[in-house]
Order: C-alpha cells, then sequence, then structure tokens
C-alpha cells in the first residue's frame, strides 16, 4: 500500500509533461496568489432536495481553495492512474455501476436535485476555473485531456469501436430518452464548460486538440483505401444519418457542440495550408473527375446523389437539413473567406464560367432540357416543401450568398453582378406583368404564406440577425451594392405605388406584425425584444462613428427623404397603425406595465460603461517618403527575426531589407529590454500581486508592451507594406509575441554553435552569463540560449516560425531566400540577393553607427565565415562536445565533424568569394556612418536579468549581439581555414 505522497511523487515521476508540474510548490499546498482567495460559498439549498443536504452544503460553502486541491489530487488523479491500469472489464464493471447507474438518476431526478448537484459540482469547478493560474490549469489539463489524448494515440480501430459502441451509442439512446433537463445537465456540465474552455486556451492548446484529432483523421484520409472508407463511411456516417432522422433537438444540439463548432473553430484558427490540405483531398479531387466525366458519368452521379438528395430533403426533419448545411455550404462559405482571389478563380472558373459559357452557346432546346431537369423540378418542390425544405434553399442559396458578400472583393462582386444580377435585371425590363406575375407568385407569394405561418423567432434568427451580422463586417462597396439593387428599387417602387399597392404591402407585413404584438405572451414579447433590440443596442455600443453614420444614411435619412414626399394619407396610414397604436397601449397599461415597458427598452438602451474605460477605436498610419499611407495594428503579418548573437540574423535582415515591400531596419535594442522586463514581472510573485492589487492586470500589461513594440517597430524606420523587426534575443519570447501578434511570423536563425560562439569570443562580444574566457561555459550557454529559443518555435509551430540555417542560407542564398518568403506569403524581388547594392539607399537597408557587422553585410554573401573557428577550440572541449551542446545534434550538426562538411556552394556564391579574395571588397564609407567603438568592458553590460539558459529575462547588452566591433587578430588562413601558429 502506498502512501499519498509516495503515489503523488510516482504520478510526477511517470508524468511525460513532468516540466509542468516543477512550478508547483506542491499538490496539497495553494499555488502562489491563492492565499488570499476568499471561501466559495453558494446559497444552501432546501434540505428536502437530498438526505444530508444541508450538511453537505455547510462543508463545500467552508472548503478553501487548499480543501479542494486536496480532494482533487486525492480523487481525481488516483482515478486516472487506476485507467492506465484497468482491463476492460474492470473498467465495463466501473462503468456499469457509475455512469449507467447516474444516467437512471439522471431520468427520474426533479429539477431540484439537479441543481443541487450542479451547484456543489460544476459551478464551483467554473469559479475554480476563473480564478486558478494557468499553472493549475494545465494541471487538471494534463491530467484529463492529454491522458485520453495518449489513449488515443495507441489504440487500434477495435478498441476505438469498442470505446464508441460502449460511451456513444449508449449516450446517443440515453439522448434519446432524456428530458429537457437531463439534457440540460449533460449541456452545462461537458459542452459549456469546454466550450469557455476553448475561448480562454492558447493557441497551442488548440493546436494540441487538432493535431491528435483532426491531421490524424486526415492522415488517415490520405492513406486510406476507397474500401477502407467505405468501411468508415457505412458505421459513422450512414448510421449516424438513420440516427439524425429520429434524433430529437437536443440531440442534434449535443452533435453540433462536439463536432461542427469545434470545426468551425478550428477553420477560424488554422492556417490556409492546412486548409487547402483538406480542400485538395475533397474539394479539389471532386473537380478533377467533373473534369475528366462523361455527361453519363455526371447524369449518374446526378441519379444517385442529387435527385436522392432531394427525395431525402422532402422527408428530412429540421435537425438532417441542418447536419446537411453544416457539412457542405457553410464549409464552403468558410473557404470563400479564406481562399485567395487565384484560388477563387479557379474555382469560378471550372464550375461558374464553364456553367456561364454553356448558358452563352446553348439552343433554346438544350436550355429547357437544362430548366426541365433543374429548376422546373425545383418549382414543383416548392410548392409542396414544408417550412424545412424551405430553410434548405434559403441556408444553401440566399444566406452562403450573403456571406460570401461580406469578405469579396469589389471585382468579385463586379464579376457575379455581371452574369448573375445584370442578367436578371435586363430579363426584368424586357418581361411582360404575365411574367413578372409567375415569378411573383412562385417566390413572393409562397414567401408571404410562409410569413403567415412560421415563427417569428425562426425567421428573425435565419434572416434578421444575419443581415445585421453582415452589415457590421462589410465594407461599403459590398453595402452599397446591396443598397443599389435592393433598398433604392425598394425606395423607387414606394414613390411610383399605388395607395393600394402600399397597403397590400402593409398588411401582408406590418399589420401581422401589429396582430403578433396584440396576441404574444410576455415571453414571446421578450424574446422579440432580446432578439431586435438588446442585438441593436450591442450593435451601436460596438460599432464606430463611421458604421453608425453609414447606418444612418442608408436607413434613417432615406426614411426621412421618403416622409418629404409622402402624402398625407400615407402619413396618417403609418401613424395610425404605429403612433396611434402606442398610444391606446400607454393609456390602459398599469404602473407594472409601463415599468417593465420602461425597463426593456428605455433604460436597457442606454449604454451603461461607468467604471469602464473604452479605447477609442481609430487607425493608425505610417506615411513613406512619397506621401502613401500604411496601416499598421496588432493583426498586421510582422515579421521577427532573432537567434544566439553571432548567428546570421544581421544578414537575413539585410537581405529582406532589400525587399522593396519590407522594412527590417537596425536593432531596436528597447524591444528585447521590456519582454526581458515583462518576464520578470510575471517570475516575481511578489511583483505580480503588486501590480494585481493596483490594478495593471496581465491584460493590461498585454496591451501596453503589444501597443509599445508595435509603436517602435512601425515608427523607428521607414514606413512599408511589411515591418520588420530584427532584435535576436526577441525569439525568447516567441509564444508571448505570437500571443500578441496573432499574424506575426519568426525567422529563427540558427548556426553552428561552435562557430558563432568562435564569434563571440574572438569579437570580444560581451553577453550577461558567457564566460568570454572559456570555450566550454560559452557552448553551454549558448546550447541553454538556443535550446529556449528552439523549443518556443516549435510550440508556436512551422505555420508561425520558420527556422533558418546560416549556413544554408550562405550556401544556397537563392533557395532559402524563396523558402523565406514563401513562409512569409510575399512575393518574390531578386532583390533581396543584391543587398549589397542597397545599403544606404532608399527603401534599402540603413545601418546603424554602432552596428558593428558593416564590413560584412556591405559584401555581397560569402564563405569567409563559415569554417573561421576550426581549430581554435580546445581538444578537451572538442572531445566532450557531444555532451556540452547536445542541440548541434539535434539541429542537424555533427559535433564529432571537425571540419565539418556544410555542403556544396551555389556558383554564384563561389564567385563572390574568388572576388573578395582576388581583390579587396570596394567598402564605400559614404554609405554608413562611421563606426563608433563601443568598448568590452563589464562596464557596458545591464544587469543580469535572468539565466540565459532557462529563458528568463535573459537580454544582450548595450553594444553586444548580432553586431559586435571585431577585434584585430592577425591570423594567417589557407582556404578560409585558420592556420594557428607557429
Amino acid at each position: 500500500m502506498h502512501s499519498p505522497t509516495a503515489a503523488a511523487d510516482s504520478t510526477r515521476r511517470d508524468s511525460p509533461f513532468r516540466p509542468g508540474y516543477a512550478a508547483l510548490p506542491g499538490y496539497a499546498a495553494a499555488p502562489p496568489g491563492y492565499a488570499a482567495l476568499p471561501n466559495f460559498s453558494v446559497p444552501v439549498p432546501h434540505p428536502v432536495m437530498m438526505r444530508g443536504g444541508s450538511r453537505r452544503s455547510m462543508l463545500a460553502g467552508l472548503c478553501t481553495f487548499q480543501a479542494f486541491l486536496l480532494m482533487y489530487l486525492y480523487f481525481f488523479s488516483r482515478f486516472v492512474q487506476f485507467l492506465r491500469l484497468c482491463t476492460f472489464q474492470t473498467f465495463l464493471l466501473m462503468y456499469l455501476y457509475f455512469f449507467s447507474r447516474f444516467v437512471q438518476f439522471l431520468r427520474l431526478c426533479t429539477f431540484q436535485t439537479f441543481l443541487l448537484m450542479y451547484l456543489y459540482f460544476f459551478s464551483r469547478f467554473v469559479q475554480f476555473l476563473r480564478l486558478c493560474t494557468f499553472q493549475t490549469f494545465l494541471l487538471m489539463y494534463l491530467y484529463f485531456f492529454s491522458r485520453f489524448v495518449q489513449f488515443l494515440r495507441l489504440c487500434t480501430f477495435q478498441t476505438f469501436l469498442l470505446m464508441y459502441l460502449y460511451f456513444f451509442s449508449r449516450f446517443v439512446q440515453f439522448l434519446r430518452l432524456c428530458t429537457f433537463q437531463a439534457f440540460l445537465l449533460m449541456y452545462l456540465y461537458f459542452f459549456s464548460r469546454f466550450v469557455q474552455f476553448l475561448r480562454l486556451c492558447t493557441f497551442q492548446t488548440i493546436l494540441l486538440m487538432y493535431l491528435y484529432f483532426f491531421s490524424r483523421f486526415v492522415q488517415f484520409l490520405r492513406l486510406c483505401t476507397f474500401q477502407t472508407f467505405l468501411l468508415m463511411y457505412l458505421y459513422f456516417f450512414s448510421r449516424f444519418v438513420q440516427f439524425l432522422r429520429l434524433c430529437t433537438f437536443q440531440t442534434f444540439l449535443l452533435m453540433y457542440l462536439y463536432f461542427f463548432s469545434r470545426f468551425v473553430q478550428f477553420l477560424r484558427l488554422c492556417t490556409f495550408q492546412t486548409f487547402l490540405l483538406m480542400y485538395l483531398y475533397f474539394f479539389s479531387r471532386f473537380v478533377q473527375f467533373l473534369r475528366l466525366c462523361t455527361f453519363q458519368t455526371f447524369l449518374l452521379m446526378y441519379l444517385y446523389f442529387f435527385s436522392r438528395f432531394v427525395q431525402f430533403l422532402r422527408l428530412c426533419t429540421f435537425q438532417t437539413f441542418l447536419l446537411m448545411y453544416l457539412y457542405f455550404f457553410s464549409r464552403f462559405v468558410q473557404f470563400l473567406r479564406l481562399c485567395t482571389f487565384q484560388t477563387f478563380l479557379l474555382m469560378y472558373l471550372y464550375f461558374f464560367s464553364r456553367f456561364v459559357q454553356f448558358l452563352r452557346l446553348c439552343t433554346f432546346q438544350t436550355f429547357l432540357l437544362m430548366y426541365l431537369y433543374f429548376f422546373s423540378r425545383f418549382v414543383q418542390f416548392l410548392r409542396l416543401c414544408t417550412f424545412q425544405a424551405f430553410l434548405l434553399m434559403y441556408l444553401y442559396f440566399f444566406s452562403r450568398f450573403v456571406q460570401f458578400l461580406r469578405l469579396c472583393t469589389f471585382q468579385t462582386i463586379l464579376l457575379m453582378y455581371l452574369y448573375f444580377f445584370s442578367r436578371f435585371v435586363q430579363f426584368l425590363r424586357l418581361c411582360t406583368f404575365q411574367a413578372f406575375l409567375l415569378m411573383y407568385l412562385y417566390f413572393f407569394s409562397r414567401f408571404v404564406q410562409f410569413l403567415r405561418l412560421c415563427t417569428f423567432l425562426l425567421m428573425y434568427l435565419y434572416f434578421f440577425s444575419r443581415f445585421v451580422q453582415f452589415l457590421r463586417l462589410c465594407t461599403f462597396q459590398t453595402f452599397l451594392l446591396m443598397y443599389l439593387y435592393f433598398f433604392s428599387r425598394f425606395v423607387q417602387f414606394l414613390r411610383l405605388c399605388t395607395f393600394q399597392t402600399f397597403l397590400l404591402m402593409y398588411l401582408y407585413f406590418f399589420s401581422r406584425f401589429v396582430q403578433f404584438l396584440r396576441l404574444c405572451t410576455f415571453q414571446t414579447f421578450l424574446l422579440m425584444y432580446l432578439y431586435f433590440f438588446s442585438r441593436f443596442v450591442q450593435f451601436l455600443r460596438l460599432c464606430t462613428f463611421q458604421a453608425f453614420l453609414l447606418m444612418y444614411l442608408y436607413f434613417f435619412s432615406r426614411f426621412v427623404q421618403f416622409l418629404r414626399l409622402c402624402t398625407f394619407q400615407a402619413f396618417l396610414l403609418m401613424y395610425l397603425y404605429f403612433f396611434s397604436r402606442f398610444v391606446q397601449f400607454l393609456r390602459p397599461c398599469t404602473f407594472q406595465t409601463f415599468l417593465l415597458m420602461y425597463l426593456y427598452f428605455f433604460s436597457s438602451s442606454a449604454p451603461c460603461d461607468k467604471g469602464k474605460m473604452i479605447p477609442k477605436e481609430g487607425s493608425q498610419y505610417v506615411y513613406d517618403a512619397e506621401n502613401r499611407a500604411y496601416q499598421y495594428d496588432r493583426n498586421m503579418p510582422l515579421i521577427f527575426i532573432g537567434g544566439v548573437p553571432r548567428s546570421g540574423t544581421t544578414l537575413a535582415r539585410v537581405m529582406l531589407d532589400a525587399h522593396p515591400s519590407i522594412r527590417c531596419g537596425e536593432e531596436t535594442r528597447v524591444i528585447p529590454r521590456i519582454l526581458a522586463m515583462q518576464v520578470q514581472w510575471r517570475r516575481s510573485t511578489k511583483e505580480k500581486s503588486r501590480l494585481e492589487e493596483a490594478g495593471v492586470t496581465d491584460e493590461v500589461l498585454d496591451d501596453a508592451i503589444s501597443s509599445f513594440v508595435l509603436e517602435v517597430i512601425a515608427k523607428h524606420g521607414e514606413a512599408a507594406p511589411y515591418l520588420c523587426n530584427k532584435d535576436p534575443f526577441t525569439h525568447k519570447s516567441t509564444v508571448y509575441l505570437s500571443s500578441l501578434f496573432p499574424n506575426a511570423k519568426f525567422i529563427l536563425m540558427l548556426r553552428d554553435g561552435r562557430a558563432a560562439v568562435h564569434s563571440m569570443i574572438t569579437r570580444k562580444v560581451t553577453i550577461t552569463g558567457f564566460d568570454l574566457t572559456s570555450y566550454r561555459n560559452s557552448l553551454t550557454k549558448w546550447n541553454q540560449a538556443i535550446e529556449n529559443m528552439y523549443s518556443q518555435c516549435v510550440q508556436v509551430g512551422p505555420t508561425k516560425c520558420m527556422p533558418v540555417q546560416y549556413e544554408q542560407l550562405v550556401l544556397h542564398p537563392k533557395e532559402w531566400m524563396e523558402r523565406i518568403l514563401t513562409f512569409l506569403q510575399i512575393p518574390w524581388d531578386e532583390a533581396v540577393l543584391h543587398h549589397q547594392d542597397f545599403i544606404g539607399k532608399p527603401g534599402g537597408a540603413s545601418l546603424s553607427k554602432i552596428e558593428r557587422s558593416t564590413d560584412q553585410v556591405v559584401k555581397p554573401v560569402n564563405l569567409d565565415a563559415l569554417t573561421s573557428w576550426v581549430g581554435h577550440i580546445p581538444d578537451d572541449v572538442v572531445r566532450d562536445m557531444p555532451y556540452i551542446a547536445p542541440m548541434l545534434q539535434r539541429l542537424g550538426y555533427d559535433p564529432r565533424q571537425n571540419p565539418p562538411d556544410y555542403g556544396k556552394p551555389d556558383a554564384v556564391v563561389l564567385e563572390n568569394t574568388k572576388k573578395l579574395k582576388g581583390q579587396e571588397y570596394q567598402y564605400n564609407p559614404d554609405l554608413v556612418p562611421a563606426q563608433v567603438a563601443v568598448p568590452g568592458h563589464p562596464g557596458d553590460v545591464n544587469p543580469p536579468l535572468g539565466d540565459v539558459g532557462e529563458g528568463k529575462g535573459q537580454m544582450e547588452a548595450p553594444g553586444v549581439g548580432e553586431n559586435a566591433q571585431e577585434q584585430p587578430q592577425g591570423e594567417k588562413r589557407m582556404d578560409n581555414v585558420p592556420v594557428p601558429p607557429a
């Protein structure tokens, strides 16, 4: 029998995430910052809710965080250990006695019992999540989610299928029979908490979940045969469709929250490469099939898919329809948001343009054939379709089209307009009254009938709320387009329409709404208020003055113009149905009714922001020499270049500086300092507590630091479309900078540690923590520093951080600059290969007076510095190199190879090296101000801010880093290898 302490120690030893626990002072002790927390307490339920309920409530109300943590460690962690070792039979036994009985309890329990369980378990857990630090949250995550993920890695398909049958299928059966209270319990305990977790979790946590679930599934799709895929389909999707037919709305909501909403969140954060992978395996293959298939093949596909799909639509419930919507069209719309114009053009050419070309060339008979099989059947479908079928048409065509309008460019809008709307307008001009009446009867009159019978809430959710969301995001051009074709034409219609026509429009829309208000209950009225007025008020709070002015001009000013032109009869009609009815309502209403109306309309409409600072929204701009404005903000694609000093960061930045669209500039030197101060503030419990007492929370610090960093980068040099920063030690804060600037990208320069340390020692580059008299000490510190930077680069992921080896950049500059620019998603420019021609010129690379790599970066890329370290490192250090600097092996360098073989250089690099050896490179001192000698004595070094190896606040000293003054050595060289003195 192990003691609790032994069990906890065993857990710590066995955990693959050992460093995550090292920061915790102890399982039984409260983490830092919790000593002053108040006790959690909730209202004590009535004793009849559960036997012994009052005693438990008193006990729960008094327990401290330490008690809660102790309970967690002894119950949940032991349960996790049990799960590791137990067999399936043991687990099944546990399931039958605990979960199945719990399910039976949920079926029979009253709402009071449910509320009791909720208050004592989950509400407290939610409070815990709000106040817990990241370390505490990480502990909970490691014990629950990471263990489950590890299980998924190793389990076979049979094991997974077994897990599915015992958990999901039984859970589905439970959902069919459970009451709404039971479903609400499940939702509150599982899904709402998980949603809150997703909101707060970092991109790394999201990425972890994605890699183990979705990426593995994608890898499976790549390799699986058609038979395997068919098997997966039969067991999962076909049965799932059958389940959808019978499931209730609660069941569908469960499925949606677990699968689709998570997938939508993934699409928002995923990079274009990840999304492109999904597209290539699903949509592009389908496009290739369409290119090659014959008409017979297409007809076959149509008969088996589309015609059956139409039959399915007639019988399917709303839940089934929503499933289809989420899988096909909503995903396609999200693709349209992120895809580039080239991707969209490709889709257009294969689908829409070919269809348009077909329409141009087809005869009337061909068109009639197409109409009969597609449109006429669709019209017949509209006549008989239920509300669900009509909703399908709306969701697939109109709502998706509106979402497409939000993000598409004006060219795309114009293209769509020319082929669709302009032709439709021409049709309206030429069509007879009978043709127009036919179109009206099949589309608008059916829609009016739909409005009569449908519930108000459904109509609002699918039509008005989406339209409001569209107004928030759409550009002026998009809104203007929508206005011209919809609202302006409607206004023109109002001007010309007779009183009878106006009355008809009023009776079908406004009078029905008035009748609805008369009969609606308070709950219905409250619902209407919440969806219309409260959301509109929230919109007004967040919208800028420009957005509000736009809304006013297009809605209110047009309405005012309408009032000016309308006759007295029209105005009287509007008054009688709106204002007079409202006055009649006010006369008989009691004080309570009036107070209720006031609270829900007038008081709720007034924004209450007392005690809360709301930053004034506005764009920030910088201007170049030609007075062109460039907007900058936290979401812009910043570029950060970093690495250990003497690793080629200066070369990388001057090569990028030569690009006409990129400006890096000199080292700012203040950015790593502010980042180091931020690390110190968060490391020090005492300092963090003082800041929080003063109201300087992490959010305040993050906003201030991001603004500081952004302003320094934007304004310390010329304006350019892409801004870049080169401060070597900023990459010790890669993860933090990635959270501040979500679209930033990082280039981590890597160099053979032996060469980097040799350069530091020979050039007297003073760095806190490095002993420049000892190769062994300096290599150890280099190993710690590069390990910290490289691990953070891996943590943010390959889509945000790109490691670049200095040796490969020198040997193959064109290949690696192409890779770098592709990674940055910046067009290629040959200027990056001739950086020496742009130094000191407008739009080129500028050098500081104290930069010490000037004599190197003014030269073209050459091989002079690759192997200059050979023969200078002591023999004992060379012998112990694999143990002193293990990161060499991890980064692809052979620690035992001396001299090393980095590869064969490109011909242009050899030519540059020969020219430099044959004649001294012509250095023009007028391009760069004279060098300012900065002594390398300890007085120039900042006070230590932490150890380099741990990455805790370390920063380069003034005058050190990538650019250090070279000390004359007078050494002889033969084939770029130093010759030791005799």
